[in-house]
């Protein structure tokens, strides 16, 4: 499970001399609490007809010992798999059908459990949430199944170096802890793990009284409420008390300087250190929160690219203790002992000098209009405000913005002085050689023996039971539910640039994104990944801005740019391809005009220097070291080679260390004004304001982005696949990633018909092989479209164990699809209505929406089309399934590729 540094508010109020930022997308902000003691928030947001219901249990890893290690995780599992009302697949058909995403995810303070659904559901949403929470289960025959995806998803985490650095860490920094478990477990304690354990542990700790459920979306309060209390008031009623558990961590002042070195076969190296931080109940609080980002801006500023491949500080606070966490990578050991130096002269300035005034305004109106962007992806916005409340409380969330924005700079001063005069820490370092530990050291065993209480202390924790009525925390006017229409206009400017412009009045986000085209046709040969190495250079100035200057031009606006998928966020590479490169940028409409401006400069005059080249190319040289590690990316690269052959879709957007290395700072000379030529690029804008207003300062700003004078191929037709192929690649790691799939000419009418039956081909996959079988914990198959050409993929990670047995599953899902004669009409509804609902969640942010009109155009498709395809995917009737699947699915010119 990944740590998520969270910094998003509730109301939007700022004092001083900067513009202010208000929260006009929330129409109300209540809170109530039943007397069976569930506590509930709610947030009206009406720009999208969505409900988001999110359920934050006090039930994680914090409550485990040394032998119960990933129970949570475990539960959180298998309260998926059926309940006294409900079969397992009942209710997954259920939400399909609907249209409902159900996910959770287990974080060390919580588990939580979210649903996201169509606002006119939302009574059924809230039926089917209180179900599983409170009536699971936890069938016997269910247990070893979960029991062997489990398995598989450490299996998945294994395979890469920065989990290994990241418990290594825990288990050092938070000795004898329960923040010393790895949040999953391990293989030895999920392998050990009990039914009736887990049981005890769900009966004890899913209980409404200890549940805050956060309800966020296009609702009225006072009708929801009653929904809420049709669905939770026949739950039994909360125990008064249930178990808890109080922890102290060793104070790191007394410690010194205390890093721990490990060693392993590994392609960079990994530096993790804790300084002391004030709890989240200490006064210091707010004022750490904002420190700690001006923190995490200087290191980024003044050392990445420099002894650091990466770096950035995160603030961990808990009602048990509080850390500062600064995180880097470095390409060897050398790089990073040099760097630790001078980590801590960044952090002796700031406890010695203090920070500026300009510093402090910047993080706040940056966290400001992070919540107006966060707020756009309910599901997302409710995840992260998960932890705050299992940590502080209903109330710690609701005044978070005022404790914020009234901060100081002589406060920031203060506890920067406070907790840095002394500098002492303690950390890891996991770098390359001879390996100087086992796994085995991770057992949670050793780390917390099974009965060993302290420093930890057991108790029972009183339950607040006294009802609270519907209390109104704030109001606004909301610019979100208008009845003002879409407004969408598109122009090819004189130079070849195409822009379109969204007006709509969901949001007060102004969102930008800017598409290279046909990214691995334009690289030259022998130089894949130059695209990439471009795009990160974006980010370290202009010809007018430092990098520091720039960053601080950004903050100012409380911008957001994305050049890269974030490198940090393992599997976050849903838009890294070969087919394009992105520029993301965000502001809100106050700041627009500013906004363009920094974004015009980033685009057409960036700093193209050599020693910005050499930084860059490091950076991404750093990510290739990461995926050389990872059988998952062994399996894309070969499966893309062995797919297209010589098209340039098979060659890698990161490119390989050696084409990497090849490239020369001449090359991007020449690369930069050919790929960001004004006609190979279009921009798409998603905003509040008129788009005729919005299209003519685009033009005024990018009409002078020249033109390239080389000809502009278009990407060749996708190459059929001829024959099947099976390519074998075998590094003995344990895990293995498998990938079938085959292309094919298709006629247009049967595009909607064959995504359909894919995604039935995807459920029935991943229902056999991973939720009855236990095989895996990734698993899936999908239908893309390019020109008069179709793509079927199937993917699946797993172990070498089960390698055979899994390709030969896939295989038969294939052949059963292949074979129908007839399906049920039920099976083809849900899966429509999943489909239609997936996609409407990624457009909910507008970035979303400015992404999707980009790949419009690069599909040659009106900007009308996702609607018009919707329409298509209505029609689709179960004849057209069977038929399409017949016809497509019914051939033997399959690739297979497999990496383990």
């Amino acid at each position: 499970m990944k740590n998520i540094h969270l910094l998003v508010l509730m109301s939007l109020c700022l004092t001083g001399g900067f513009p202010a930022v208000h929260a006009s997308d929330f129409a109300k902000v209540s809170k109530a609490r039943l007397d069976n003691g569930l506590q509930i928030i709610f947030i009206e947001n009406h720009a999208n007809p969505v409900v988001m219901s999110g359920a934050v249990l006090n039930a994680g890893s914090r409550f485990e010992d040394g032998a119960f290690s990933g129970a949570s995780h475990m539960l959180e599992h298998l309260l998926f798999n059926g309940t006294t009302h409900r079969t397992q697949k009942e209710l997954y058909d259920e939400t399909d059908r609907y249209g409902i995403y159900n996910n959770a995810t287990t974080m060390q303070s919580c588990v939580f459990y979210m649903m996201l659904g169509p606002a006119e559901y939302a009574d059924k949403i809230l039926e089917i949430q209180s179900d599983m929470l409170y009536n699971s289960t936890l069938p016997e025959e269910k247990f070893e199944k979960e029991r062997g995806i489990v398995l598989e998803e450490l299996n998945k985490d294994m395979d890469r170096k920065e989990y290994i650095a990241e418990q290594l860490f825990r288990q050092h920094a938070y000795p004898m802890t329960p923040y010393a478990l790895p949040v999953l477990g391990t293989v030895e304690t999920i392998t050990n793990m009990s039914r009736d354990k887990v049981w005890d542990y769900y009966q004890a700790h899913y209980v409404p009284g200890n549940t805050t459920l956060f309800l966020m979306g296009d609702f009225e309060t006072e009708t929801m409420l009653e929904k809420v209390k049709a669905s939770y008031y026949g739950t039994t009623k909360s125990p008064t008390t249930v178990p808890h558990i109080t922890v102290k961590l060793p104070d790191i002042t007394g410690q010194g300087r205390n890093l721990k070195y490990y060693r392993t076969e590994t392609n960079q190296a990994y530096l993790d250190l804790a300084f002391n931080a004030p709890k989240i109940t200490d006064p210091d609080w707010a004022a750490f929160q904002v420190l700690s980002e001006i923190i995490s801006t200087r290191l980024r500023n003044q050392l990445q690219g420099h002894h650091f491949l990466t770096i950035g500080a995160s603030y961990e606070t808990n009602a048990d203790f509080g850390r500062l966490r600064v995180s880097a990578t470095a390409k060897d050991e050398p790089a990073l002992d040099r760097g630790i130096t001078e980590i801590i002269t960044v952090l002796n300035d700031i406890g010695t000098f203090g920070i500026q005034e300009k510093e402090l305004q910047n993080v706040i109106i940056r966290t400001q209009t992070d919540e107006l962007f966060v707020a756009e992806r309910l599901h997302y916005y409710v995840m992260m405000k998960a932890a705050q409340i299992a940590t502080g409380g209903w109330d710690f969330v609701l005044n978070y913005s005022d404790r914020i924005a009234n901060v100081t700079t002589g406060q920031v001063n203060m506890v920067a002085q406070k907790y840095f005069s002394r500098m002492n820490y303690t950390g890891t370092v996991l770098a390359n050689g001879t390996p100087n530990f086992d796994l085995a050291q991770l057992s949670p065993l050793q780390l917390l023996p099974e009965g060993k209480i302290d420093p930890r202390t057991r108790t029972e924790l009183e339950l607040n039971l006294t009802p609270e009525p519907l209390t109104l925390i704030s109001q606004s006017e909301s610019i979100a539910g208008s009845d003002q229409q879409s407004i969408v206009i598109r122009k090819v400017l004189a130079n070849g640039l195409t822009v379109i412009v969204d007006q709509n009045p969901d949001s007060r986000v102004f969102a930008v994104h800017l598409m290279a085209k046909h990214r691995s046709l334009r690289e030259p040969e022998g130089k894949a990944g130059i695209a990439d190495i471009l795009h990160r250079m974006l980010l370290l100035g202009t010809a007018n801005k430092s990098r520091e200057e720039l960053d601080q031009a950004l903050s100012g606006i409380g911008a957001e740019v994305l050049v890269t998928d974030r490198d940090f966020i393992p599997f976050d590479d849903y838009y890294t391809t070969p087919e394009f490169s992105f520029v993301r940028f965000k502001t809100i409409d106050d700041f627009y005009e500013t906004g363009l401006d920094i974004f015009t400069e980033m685009i057409i005059h960036p700093a193209l220097t050599p020693e910005n080249f050499e930084q860059a190319k490091e950076q991404l040289l750093g990510v290739l070291g990461r995926k050389q590690e990872s059988v998952k990316e062994t399996a894309r690269r070969l499966f893309a080679q062995a797919l297209y052959g010589d098209h340039p879709l098979a060659q890698s957007p990161f490119g390989t260390i050696e084409t990497v290395n090849s490239i020369t700072f001449e090359d991007m000379q020449a690369f930069y004004p050919m790929y960001f030529a004004a006609n190979n690029l279009v921009l798409s804008i998603v905003t509040n304001l008129p788009a005729e207003s919005i299209m003519a300062t685009v033009e005024s700003r990018f009409g002078e982005l020249p033109p390239t004078e080389y000809p502009l191929e278009d990407m060749p037709p996708l190459p059929v696949t001829q024959e099947s192929k099976t390519v074998e690649n075998n590094q003995e790691t344990g895990r293995a990633q498998i990938y079938i799939g085959t292309i094919f000419p298709i006629e247009p009418a049967d595009e909607a018909a064959l995504d359909v039956a894919t995604s039935i081909l995807s459920d029935r996959m991943m229902f056999d092989l991973r939720e009855t079988r236990g095989w895996a914990y990734s698993i899936g198959a999908s239908f893309s479209k390019k020109g008069a050409f179709g793509k079927v993929t199937l993917g699946m990670g797993t172990n070498s164990g089960v390698v055979n047995d899994a390709v030969a599953g896939m295989q038969e899902q294939i052949r059963q699809m292949a074979a129908l004669t007839e399906i049920d009409s039920l099976e083809v509804e849900k899966t429509i209505n999943s489909m239609i609902y997936r996609q409407a969640m990624r457009t909910m942010a507008r970035e979303g929406q400015a992404y999707r009109y980009a790949m419009r155009e690069l599909e040659g498709l009106p900007v009308e089309s996702d609607t018009s395809y919707t329409q298509q995917l209505r029609t689709v009737q179960p004849a057209d399934v069977v038929r399409v699947a017949q016809h497509y699915l019914n051939t033997d010119k399959w690739v297979t590729v497999i990496a383990q």
